[in-house]
């Protein structure tokens, strides 16, 4: 599994990228690791034979349109292997405004298929691509909802701390 991590690593890193980043953060309990020009999150709670991680890389300068931040994905995916898509894309909106478009399927290496999630995601002039890799439909599945709440909240504002009980006193500043 690390073969095939530090493969897309490869491909990602050769990928152009801006200072900017795509506001998609780790949950907590997950790692997350800027190489050169992509971030690599993954969870601190994968078993061991189990590979499961999100690649974010932004685009240089002023990014395209959905779909051709799709096909910049499909082609990142090209690199390293064959992907077959298993639905037809789908489009929709962050809470804090990013669009995005992403499609699942299959990447087939030469010694394994991998369950993939390519994504195009993009704010005014700002965009990029989101690669998902798992070695299994079950573990893809496992972190739905997470990497779900991620998108789902990707530059949204941070959610206010809930007020103090009624007579205490709050001090911390």
């Amino acid at each position: 599994m690390r073969l095939v991590l530090a493969s897309c690593a490869v491909v990602f890193l050769s990928c152009p990228a801006r200072a900017a980043d795509i506001p998609l953060a780790a949950p907590k309990g997950w790692k997350s690791e800027k190489q050169a020009k992509a971030t690599i999150l993954t969870p601190g709670d994968v078993a061991d034979g189990k590979f499961y991680a999100v690649m974010v890389t932004p685009t240089e300068g002023k990014a395209g349109g959905l779909d051709e931040l799709l096909d910049d994905a499909r082609k990142m995916a090209a690199e390293i292997g064959t992907f077959k898509a298993a639905m037809e894309p789908r489009q929709s909106k962050s809470d804090g405004g990013w669009d995005y478009k992403f499609v699942l399927g299959t990447l087939e290496t030469k010694d394994r298929a991998l369950v993939a999630q390519l994504m195009s995601v993009k704010k005014g002039d700002d965009g990029g691509v989101v690669v998902v890799l798992s070695e299994s439909t079950e573990t893809m599945g496992h972190y739905a909802d997470a990497f779900a709440t991620m998108v789902r909240a990707m530059g949204a504002p941070a959610p206010a701390p809930a007020p103090a009980e009624a007579g205490v006193v709050d001090l911390q500043y």
